[in-house]
Formats: structure tokens, sequence, C-alpha cells
């Protein structure tokens, strides 16, 4: 039986829901089918072969802006545990653009932060 709470909070979800366009509609509900899937798991699997500096495509999840949502490519930092340390990638110029940098952007928006290649081991 499901408590009044969570019904609340799934018709406040759809009403919502009514007002964003059709790929956002999209990509909000594979973020909750993903979780629904998920949900129960404890970590990723030996079959996943995950690797240090690999590009894994991750869904982050539903969050509150400015934070990370939805599936984004992200770069593995560490493996431990079946567990791993990403950090989120975007391809969007506009917020590269406008992102931070200590050097180059210093006045840009301090919610996301401009990266640069570098060679490894270098």
């Amino acid at each position: 039986m499901l408590n009044n709470g969570l019904l609340n909070a799934i018709s406040k979800m759809i009403l919502k829901f009514q007002k964003y366009n059709v790929n956002e509609q999209i990509r909000i509900s594979k973020s909750i089918i993903s979780w629904i899937n998920n949900y129960s798991k404890t970590g990723f699997s030996d079959e996943d072969n995950l690797k240090v500096k690999q590009i894994i495509y991750v869904d982050f999840g539903l969050s509150i802006t400015p934070e990370m949502a939805y599936c984004h490519p992200a770069l593995v930092l560490k493996v431990e545990n079946h567990r791993c340390v990403v950090l989120p990638c975007t391809s969007n110029i506009e917020k590269f653009e406008n992102a931070y940098h200590p050097v180059y952007n210093k006045h840009g928006n301090k919610s996301f932060y401009r990266l640069y290649v570098k060679k490894w081991g270098t």
C-alpha cells in the first residue's frame, strides 16, 4: 500500500511534468526508470571492468540546478570496492565557455569549472 506522502509527491511530479518540453520529459523519465532498475544495487559488477582514465556514460539522476543531472559522459578517476569516482563532463560549448577557470576565465560561472586536456603522466 502506498502512503499519502508518496502519492502526493507523484501527483505533484505529474503536474510539474506537464510544464516541461518533450525532451525534458524523456530525460526525467529515463532517469526515474534507471533509478527504479538500479535501486537495490550496491555498486557496479566485475563485468563492467571499469578502469581509471576511461570515459563512461553515467546517469546522475534528478538534481536541483546547477548540479549535474541525467545521463552524461564522465571520466573515471578512481575504482575501488565495486564503486568509482567520476568527473562529470559536458560537450555543451556554451557552458564550457562560461565556466570558471582561475587563469582563463576568472569571472566565469563557478557552478562549472573549465578543465583542459593534458597528456596523462606529463
